[in-house]
């Protein structure tokens, strides 16, 4: 073949598409895997950034909910006992521990 395509009309025209070779596909997703590879690891640094957020928030609330109590009951501060540690199942497991 030359590069033609029989027309509708029983003439011929030019094809203007042009083959896309396996190596330009090929280069194509190599370029594409490339700039993947590198966005991951910030995107991985930017959800650790947002867990330690998320936990240091939660602890702040813990802690200002304390003081609230502390002011309601003229500084004192209820006991820590087995029963007053079921609270902290109301935490995400991530945060249980949090550094």
């Amino acid at each position: 073949m030359d590069g033609r395509i029989p027309a509708r009309c029983g003439g011929t025209a030019t094809s203007s598409r042009a083959a896309v070779s396996l190596h330009e596909v090929l280069v194509v997703i190599g370029v594409i895997l490339l700039l993947f590879g590198m966005l991951l690891p910030s995107y991985v640094a930017a959800r650790e950034s947002a867990r330690r957020a998320h936990c240091a928030n939660n602890q702040r609330q813990w802690g200002v909910g304390e003081r609230c109590y502390r002011d309601d009951y003229e500084d004192y501060l209820y006991p820590f006992t087995a029963f007053s540690a079921f609270s902290l199942n109301f935490l995400p497991r991530d945060c249980r521990s949090c550094s």
